[in-house]
């Protein structure tokens, strides 16, 4: 991979961890960034070398249809993630301090770990450097969640859709650009 579609991976992982710090942020729990950054990171790193063995391992089984399921897995989480951008989220006010103990943060990176997991089956699928990947994808998300978090301390919580909406977008950009073989 090259080092533009190492950012561009890292830019498309990174922006719904933006959307949830912006929230967590805008509900007052930056001062537990550390915490919040820490779990984000170990699932970060951990979760997309799980999808590129699992991909890897699965590559042998499929063989021709290969990049096909890559982008159609890509494409199908951009759709998701743009699609639930539009839901109303729930009064995070009562969820924010669970949310932020150590076992809120682990469900919460679990569940924003998903795409990882998808992402890193479909690179696993090709020829992608595993520890690469996993770095990229993790010192993104870590420097994007701090931002978010230090964000939406100060602004709140107006443009945590519209961040969810640019990370839909972005995965289908990515998928997009691997169907035309232009990444």
């Amino acid at each position: 991979m090259s080092l533009l579609q190492l950012s561009i991976l890292g830019i498309a992982i990174a922006a719904n961890n933006t959307a949830v710090a912006l929230a967590l942020g805008a509900l007052g729990q930056y001062p537990r960034r550390w915490r919040i950054m820490g779990v984000f990171g170990i699932f970060e790193f951990f979760v997309p070398l799980l999808g590129l063995w699992v991909g890897r391992t699965t590559a042998v089984w499929i063989e021709q249809e290969v990049a096909w399921v890559g982008i159609l897995l890509l494409l199908a989480l951009g759709l998701w993630v743009f699609a639930t951008s539009f839901r109303q989220a729930p009064p995070e006010q009562t969820y924010a301090p669970y949310l932020t103990t150590w076992a809120g943060l682990a469900a919460l990176a679990a569940g924003l770990s998903v795409d990882n997991l998808i992402i890193g089956f479909s690179l696993g699928l090709g020829e992608a450097a595993a520890l690469l990947v996993a770095t990229t994808i993790c010192g993104f998300s870590v420097t994007f969640t701090w931002v978010g978090l230090a964000v939406g301390n100060y602004a709140g919580s107006a443009y945590r859709h519209r961040l969810s909406m640019l990370a839909g977008l972005i995965l289908m950009a990515l998928a997009l650009f691997r169907a035309l073989q232009w990444i």
